[in-house]
Order: C-alpha cells, then sequence, then structure tokens
C-alpha cells in the first residue's frame, strides 16, 4: 500500500504528464462547459475541459497552465439525455451525476452550433 507521500507524488507527475501531453495535442475533445454535480442546479461552474484517454480533465482556462483535476473517468459512466439542446450529462456508476451545458459568450455563437459541439462531447465520450 502507497503511503500518502507517495500517492501525492504519483498524482502531482501524472498532472504533469497529463498536462504536458495535452499541451502537445494528445487530448481527444477540449472546450469550454458550463457544468453541475449531483443535480444540484443551484452551484452552476464553468470550466475548460479536455478529454484525454478516458478521463475528462477540468482547467481553470483554456491555457490549461495549471495542473487540472480530474473530475471523473468517462470509463465507468453512461451518457444521458439533457433537456437543454446543447448539453448532456453523465452518470459514473459509483452514482455520482454530472450535467454540461457548451459554454458561449454569446457574441459569435450560433444555436446550430452550440448543439453541434454538445454532440462532439458525446461522440467522444461514447
Amino acid at each position: 500500500e502507497m503511503t500518502k507521500w507517495e500517492q501525492e507524488v504519483s498524482a502531482s507527475s501524472g498532472a504533469f504528464m497529463d498536462q504536458f501531453l495535452m499541451n502537445v495535442g494528445k487530448a481527444e475533445y477540449r472546450g469550454w462547459l458550463k457544468y453541475t454535480v449531483h443535480g444540484d442546479a443551484t452551484v452552476i461552474k464553468k470550466g475548460f475541459f479536455v478529454l484525454r484517454g478516458s478521463w475528462l480533465m477540468l482547467h481553470e482556462d483554456d491555457l490549461m497552465e495549471d495542473n487540472g483535476v480530474r473530475l471523473v473517468d468517462a470509463a465507468g459512466c453512461s451518457i444521458t439525455e439533457s433537456s437543454i439542446a446543447c448539453g448532456f450529462g453523465l452518470t459514473h456508476n459509483d452514482g455520482r451525476n454530472f450535467q454540461f451545458v457548451v459554454w458561449s459568450d454569446g457574441k459569435l455563437d450560433s444555436d446550430t452550433r452550440l448543439i453541434e459541439e454538445a454532440a462532439g462531447w458525446v461522440r467522444a465520450l461514447a
């Protein structure tokens, strides 16, 4: 069994490798999403998400200068429909529920582009 220090070093080096590989184009999908966790619609957050392998990672911005957070292993998730056309959901087999909506600043994005972006996420996660 790993000590707490070994776990932290392992997680830190894993995050570093994730960030390094993402910055050289190894990400399967990336983009801005608004999200809620566990169906708590009162807490809506925005983040830059990157799908690499089966991991959905959350970053503070699209420069990805932070290490990012491994939010969820998509391999353990089922994709769920959203009541919003440009949204989708993930339900992890441990019971966690995530709802996502493609984020737009509203300046240049059409509804069609936002719906296509959501469909792209669903294809990438499947």
